[in-house]
């Protein structure tokens, strides 16, 4: 099974709470989340979506940061594009 990032920050949510010596029930009362969204969040059943992160974050005295993605640049699309292009047009 592959890793995504759902898996990342389900293993970080829990190490950041166990280090604390909370459960996810003590997680879930402090973040005002219920203990089914913890849950799913630290199974990876459900995505953590920024409100819900930013209360979890507090909870746990976390701070959280969100990197852009990379994208290509008009160029890059075009260089794409016109590769495409050539193949299709030398058969």
């Amino acid at each position: 099974m592959a890793t995504n990032n759902n898996d990342t920050i389900g293993n970080e949510l829990r190490e950041a709470f166990k280090s604390k010596g909370w459960t996810m029930l003590k997680l879930s009362r402090e973040c005002g989340l219920a203990f089914s969204t913890i849950h799913a969040f630290i199974a990876s059943e459900r995505p953590v979506m920024t409100p819900t992160a930013t209360k979890i974050a507090e909870a746990l005295g976390l701070e959280i940061r969100v990197a852009s993605r990379r994208r290509s640049t008009p160029n890059q699309k075009q260089a794409k594009t016109t590769r495409r292009t050539r193949r299709t047009t030398t058969r």
